[in-house]
């Protein structure tokens, strides 16, 4: 016999409809979205060989436009031997002067339909009254609701659902309840340890490791990049190339997006399942170059078990693969763009200068940087007394915070010469500026330098601004082959130096003449 009643699932309730021992039907929500289009959110539990159709009709045989039809996994709704649980998703029009409002279901020959205008439809547990698109939202399955906004950020015909006085809309209170990381966290929702980042190639990347093993080391990772602008409406991001993997007690993915714009804010929405079970986070991506982006696709100090090591390793044998195929154009870019630059006007971008040794050895050099530069950029804890150093002299003089700074600074026409304390310590001694001088960068195309720095940069631009130094040194070799990082001292260590220091050759394949 048919029949309903209000039920409560894992994740939150619905109204349910009993229409025949082999069909049921669950509602999480139905009514209005805005006047113009309307929601309905549930399950149907059918025969497992049955597929399912599912419409909303102002009358029968008359259906609304849709604008989503999706299904999903309903794991919270139990299904017995010979049956399935079909979850689904459903935002459709609302014509005006519609007769009524029926959704239509059907599984192979079974049928039925309810009045979404008289049926007594999902209420709110706690107010009785009917309930909420947001509130049902907030309170469904995680999964459903993960499918729901994956296809609202993605189909400009359901932004309705992401409008609202704050972020995600109608999805907030939702994606408040979920563990969250700025950059990094530990103990958070179900990890013992997250992490997440964005190059400004457009890489992304995030790693965790779990609280708990699991009884089955399968693990399936899926994300989706949203990207918040300083102004303006957040927006999906595609990913391509993605990769992920899972292993008994951790995950990691990684993929490309469209390059970010300064100052926009890329979060990492992040479901896991394994043994059955979802895992949840969203994830705030830190800004990072090469080595950041290593430590996380490494999962280095997550404290995965010895016995996660060689599939760690494998893991990384591909992805650093995948990973050096991607960014073969932007390598070969940089690679193609040698060649003497122009040679004025001349700019000396100076950086390290951290102590008052260095300041004083600018002083000591200042004649023969007059000699050699319109401009000089500097940059370091002592780069105020450095400038002092030089007053007086016919020098346009620059003083930058850090070194990313001093490379936007030092950008535009001319040659621009990178020297560091080293460098000028070396030239003093030698009484030789000239050997050190004499070269020089194509200030018109110091950004192929920040992109280098962030294919295969191991710390802030200092580290390397200090290598394109290095590079001019007599045996540069030593100088140019990266260590193992510190967070990995292993097989997989040598694996992360050898893949940046094959970026590296590859970008500036020879000395002479260039950078």
């Amino acid at each position: 016999m048919a029949g309903s009643a209000v039920a409560r699932s894992r994740t939150g309730w619905w109204m349910y409809r009993e229409l025949d021992p082999r069909f049921q039907i669950g509602l999480d929500f139905a009514g209005d979205v805005t006047p113009e289009v309307g929601a309905v959110f549930g399950w149907v539990r059918h025969p497992a060989t049955a597929s399912v159709e599912i419409t909303v009709d102002g009358t029968p045989g008359t259906p609304f436009p849709l604008r989503l039809l999706s299904v999903h996994l309903r794991d919270d709704v139990e299904a017995p031997p010979g049956s399935v649980v079909t979850g689904f998703n459903l935002v459709h029009e609302n014509p005006k002067g519609a007769p009524g409002r029926h959704l239509v279901v059907r599984a192979g020959s079974l049928a039925w339909s309810i009045d979404l205008f008289t049926s007594d439809l999902p209420a709110d547990p706690e107010t009785k009254e009917p309930i909420a698109v947001g509130r049902a939202i907030a309170i469904r399955n995680w999964t459903a609701n993960l499918d729901l906004l994956r296809e609202s950020i993605l189909a400009p015909d359901l932004s309705p659902l992401l409008k609202g006085d704050r972020p995600f809309g109608l999805f907030a209170d939702w994606l408040d309840r979920w563990p969250s990381i700025v950059g990094a966290g530990d103990w958070v929702g179900e990890f013992r340890r997250a992490a997440a980042v964005v190059l400004p190639t457009g890489e992304v990347a995030i790693a965790g490791s779990f609280t708990a093993p699991a009884a089955d080391d399968r693990v399936t990772v899926e994300a989706l990049a949203v990207v918040t602008p300083k102004a303006g409406p957040m927006r999906a991001m595609p990913m391509r190339d993605v990769r992920t993997v899972g292993f008994g007690q951790g995950f990691a993915l990684y993929g490309h997006i469209p390059e970010p714009a300064p100052g926009e804010v890329v979060q990492l929405i992040v479901s896991t399942r394994r043994d059955g079970r979802g895992q949840w986070l969203r994830a705030e991506a830190a800004g990072g170059e090469a080595s950041t982006l290593m430590d996380i696709l490494s999962l280095a100090g997550m404290e995965l078990p010895a016995s996660d090591q060689p599939a760690v390793r494998t893991w990384m044998e591909a992805v650093l693969a995948a990973r050096m195929d991607a960014l073969r154009a932007p390598i070969a870019r940089i690679a193609a763009a040698g060649g003497d630059p122009p040679g004025w006007p001349a700019t000396a971008l100076v950086f390290d200068l951290e102590d008052v040794y260095a300041a004083r050895l600018l002083g000591l050099l200042a004649p023969a940087l007059e000699a050699r530069f319109g401009r000089i950029v500097l940059s370091g804890a002592a780069a105020a007394r450095a400038a002092a150093a030089l007053a007086g002299r016919r020098l346009e003089v620059s003083v930058q915070p850090h070194p990313t700074a001093a490379l936007l600074a030092a950008s535009g026409e001319g040659r621009v010469v990178p020297l560091d304390t080293a460098a000028l310590t070396n030239a003093a001694v030698e009484a030789d500026l000239e050997s050190r001088t004499g070269w020089g960068l194509d200030g018109s195309r110091l950004s192929d330098l920040a992109l280098l720095h962030a294919m295969a940069g191991t710390g802030d631009l200092s580290r390397t601004l200090r290598r394109i130094c290095a590079q001019r040194e007599p045996e540069p070799e030593g100088a140019l082959r990266y260590a193992p990082p510190a967070s990995r001292g292993d097989a997989v260590g040598s694996l992360v130096a050898a893949h940046l220091t094959e970026i590296w050759q590859r970008a500036m394949p020879a000395a002479e003449g260039r950078a």
